[in-house]
């Protein structure tokens, strides 16, 4: 279960990666940038990887699908 995990995980951290790219990306091409330009930018960016890591955990039952199996007690909740 614990490498199940921890590729999970990894496939949060690849998604993570790649908006950081992204934005590193915008930066290094915007010469003229206002702050207020960057803010919506910055918030699209935000939310594409929002949903792209809400599209990997619906794709992988947020790693149930791919031996993830996490039990909560009732103390931990």
């Amino acid at each position: 279960m614990w490498k199940a995990l921890d590729a999970h995980e990894e496939g949060h951290r690849l998604i993570h990666l790649e908006m950081l790219i992204k934005i590193t990306e915008l930066l290094e091409k915007q010469t003229n940038l206002t702050v207020d330009d960057l803010k919506i930018h910055f918030a699209e960016l935000i939310q594409e990887g929002q949903d792209n890591q809400d599209k990997f955990d619906a794709a992988t039952g947020h790693g149930s699908k791919k031996g993830v199996s996490l039990h909560v007690t009732p103390e931990c909740e």
